[in-house]
């Protein structure tokens, strides 16, 4: 299978029942018009009822009928076709949906138990001490014998004819002969079944089967097996194969028992595919050399941009301003490792207590604390273990950063310790005593990062909160030697990875992280915004009050979402506040303290004091913030890489975190304004500024100068950084995209830091290749050599250039 057409942009759509197969069709003219190559679409098989993302897989073999079915597909692959585009599916091979019965596999094992033929699909423990062989299900709203006394369990026949049971809104199947007609169920009859139901609250310490992260209606699924791969993955290979699909994105890579493997028998299945997975790198390290695909889902763009935009020195002076408010004197790495080792003994004790079975059964009895420290000292998500070769020198180094700081801990035994180590620094070998610890080790060490530091330890340490990001460390800003350095390896590694700046999965959309990046420009006037905002508070503070570190997320928030509603402020609040854990939580609500919080945020809201001081400093920021955004869309554009656009992010995006960020898009009123700003007689560039006229325009030129000229872009260009000097140099962000044979075919000036700047560059000049340049922002032809940074861009905040003629 070839891929259609080369990546030049993808433009990603959350499917679903009210926006499926026919919507997505009916804007593939309005994306062709933009300059998007390649529709690329959230999971579509069948999904859980009404399913708002489609990552709660129920059968894979079969496409979305709430999405449009087979039917639909074929109509919106018409449509890619007639435009020219390609289409990057995401699959989900790391777990299923249980909740549903639509998921006949799993109504199958609990049907049988372990001798169901689909017993193997599921990563269950079936030796677990103390269930006979059976699943815990921690399914239940109440304890069972409540809900047995109020008669809540019943024996009903299904809608097959099967007696089957049903609790609350939930339906079970029975084993045969365990039932023989309906009524209320005996204790005898749930003893029978090959699962136990208990009591969500605390059935979540009892879970035998491998979840994605703590959600216990995902069970993870066993891809390292041929027949799993297979039934998993069949039927969104065969779409690639009829050319329907061109590439596919892999959900959650570092789930999967064997990453490295697992990507070489997909490459093998579909060897022309463009293949991306969801890998998140951490600071320093690389996608891993052995896997055959072509790049990753793009996060660390998107950390790389932010740690690159934020000013250093202002963050530090926000960091006294944060210590002051919130009494918080503990560092994000104090909070992150604290945080994970939480996560560990709560939310994913189960499988923390598996991990210490396991490591029993290879010879380590009583690590269960030598594994929490080693597992929270990890500096990112996991290593690699090959079942070929030690580990990589890189991976090495990892595991015995973590040792040392799990030793440091005091909560280790050494020997106990070192023990575990050996073992992970091992080979994969499956016929070694230690391999099943090596990987469960790693999969627990993967959700342990995503829940501990990404969904509790990012809402807890708030200095900044556009440093919170996917990807992203909260301590970490970089120079633009490290930018230039990091653009040349992508360049030559994978020339094909997207580049996201906004996702599903990110905490903030791109423009609101960007106005709260802008904060630490103006640390000072923040500091009194702050000052002013807290005494106002003091009229709306209850008991019991919010945290110190809420309040100061939420002033932020403020900013970043500006002007924002009471009902989006409240639902982001609340999920802020439960996914910090410390006052109130998803699994222990406390109903006064949120009661309380939404009291403070309404009232908040509707001060006009308030609105007062937040507009103060967005007017502060304004239009900064904007020509920023531009700023930070150019380098995208043209950075080594393909650019993702996630759907209505492509006007400014003010939206947070999910699911404010799958509102509906208007997509007849950006059709309209791309038709009226692509006009000749349209006006200049930063024209339509509050609509975001001119983000818009700027995708559609320069995904149309990476149409003329391919060859910089793809698989054989090069990345060249420009020249720059002057008082401003730091500012300015500059470079060449090249063609095979090194010739310079486009020209990137872009800038940070715009409050600090001021658009004062004074003598910054920048070295253009030589030769005649027209900027496509302005038509404004320019010649080579030493050019004044302040006459470049006196029409526009930026400039994109090609050869003239």
């Amino acid at each position: 299978m070839k891929v259609r057409t080369d990546p030049r942009a993808t433009y990603r759509l959350q499917l679903r029942e009210e926006f499926g197969f026919d919507a997505a069709a009916a804007i593939i003219p309005y994306l062709a018009a933009l300059g998007v190559s390649h529709l690329y679409c959230s999971p579509y098989m069948e999904s859980a009822a009404h399913s708002p993302h489609g990552y709660d897989v129920v059968d894979p073999t079969r496409v979305s009928r709430a999405r449009g079915g087979d039917d639909g597909l074929r109509r919106l692959d018409h449509a890619l076709r007639s435009a020219g585009m390609g289409q990057l599916l995401d699959i989900v091979p790391n777990h299923m949906c249980i909740a549903d019965r639509a998921n006949a596999w799993w109504w199958d094992v609990l049907r049988h138990g372990r001798a169901s033929d689909h017993a193997q699909f599921f990563d269950i423990d079936w030796d677990a001490p103390g269930l006979h062989g059976r699943i815990v299900l921690p399914v239940l709203g109440a304890p069972l014998d409540e809900l047995l006394a109020a008669g809540e369990l019943r024996v009903v026949r299904g809608v097959d004819g099967e007696l089957e049971l049903h609790c609350e809104s939930s339906a079970f199947p029975l084993a045969a002969g365990t039932a023989v007609a309906p009524g209320p169920v005996s204790l005898e009859t749930l003893e029978a079944q090959h699962y136990l139901l208990e009591y969500f609250k605390t059935g979540v310490a009892r879970v035998n089967y491998r979840r994605f992260f703590d959600v216990s209606s995902l069970a993870g699924v066993r891809v390292e097996s041929d027949l799993v791969f297979d039934g998993v993955l069949s039927r969104a290979l065969a779409l690639v194969a009829d050319g329907t699909v061109d590439g596919l994105r892999i959900d959650h890579i570092d789930g999967l028992r064997d990453p490295a493997a697992f990507a070489s028998r997909l490459r093998s299945a579909a060897p022309g595919a463009w293949l991306v997975a969801e890998k998140i790198l951490a600071t320093g390290e690389r996608l891993t050399a052995e896997w055959p695909i072509d790049g990753t889902t793009g996060y660390e763009f998107g950390a790389l941009m932010t740690s690159l935009l934020v000013h250093p020195q202002g963050l530090a002076e926000l960091s006294d301003l944060y210590r002051q408010f919130t009494g918080d004197v503990s560092g994000f790495r104090e909070h992150s490792q604290g945080a994970r080792r939480e996560v560990l003994e709560t939310l994913l004790s189960a499988e923390l207590d598996r991990l210490a079975r396991v490591a029993a059964d290879a010879g380590i009895a009583g690590a269960r604390t030598d594994l929490i420290e080693l597992v929270a000292a990890m500096p990112r998500y996991r290593i690699y273990p090959r079942s070929d070769a030690p580990l990589s020198p890189d991976d090495e180094r990892v595991l015995a950063e973590a040792e040392n700081v799990a030793l440091q801990s005091g909560r280790c035994d050494p020997a106990r310790l070192g023990a575990i180590v050996a073992v992970l620094r091992g080979t994969s070998d499956p016929r070694h005593e230690g391999a099943d610890l090596q990987a469960r080790f790693q999969q627990l060490a993967g959700a342990v990062m995503a829940k501990g530091v990404e969904d509790t330890a990012f809402y807890r340490y708030v200095r900044l909160a556009a440093l919170n990001e996917v990807g992203s460390d909260p301590d970490r800003t970089i120079g633009l030697d490290e930018f230039h350095a990091t653009c040349a390896v992508v360049a030559n590694e994978h020339p094909s990875t997207l580049l996201a700046t906004t996702t599903h999965d990110t905490k903030r959309a791109e423009d609101a992280r960007l106005r709260v990046a802008l904060l630490a420009e103006m640390p000072e006037r923040w500091r009194e915004c702050v000052g002013r905002v807290d005494e106002l508070a003091a009229r709306h503070r209850g008991t019991p009050p919010a945290s110190r570190q809420t309040e100061y997320l939420f002033y932020q928030t403020l900013v970043a979402a500006h002007p924002i509603d009471a009902d989006r402020a409240c639902a982001y609040m609340l999920k802020a506040a439960r996914e910090a854990k410390r006052e109130t939580s998803w699994i222990e609500p406390d109903q006064a303290y949120e009661e309380n919080l939404e009291r403070y945020v309404r009232a908040m809201i509707s001060d006009p004091d308030v609105h007062v001081e937040i507009a103060i400093v967005i007017d502060a920021m304004t239009p900064a913030w904007q020509t920023l955004s531009l700023s930070q869309t150019l380098i995208k554009l043209t950075a080594p890489g393909v650019p993702d656009i996630y759907q209505g992010s492509e006007l400014w995006d003010l939206r947070l975190v999910d699911p404010d960020n799958r509102t509906p898009v208007d997509f007849d009123a950006r059709r309209r304004l791309l038709r009226e700003v692509m006009d000749p007689e349209h006006g200049d560039f930063m024209s339509r500024l509050d609509e975001g006229g001119p983000k818009l325009r700027l995708l559609a030129i320069a995904l149309a100068a990476r149409a003329r000229h391919a060859e910089a872009f793809g698989e054989a260009s090069g990345y060249a950084p420009l020249r720059v000097t002057g008082s401003r140099a730091d500012h300015a962000i500059a470079f060449a995209r090249t063609a095979p044979d090194g010739q310079p075919a486009t020209l990137t000036i872009a800038f940070r830091w715009p409050l600090l700047l001021g658009g004062r560059w004074g003598d910054t000049a920048v070295d253009l290749p030589a030769g005649r340049w027209r900027d496509l922002l302005t038509g404004r032809d320019v010649e080579g050599g030493a050019n004044r940074v302040q006459t470049l861009l006196d029409a526009a905040p930026i400039a994109l250039m090609e050869r003239s003629g």
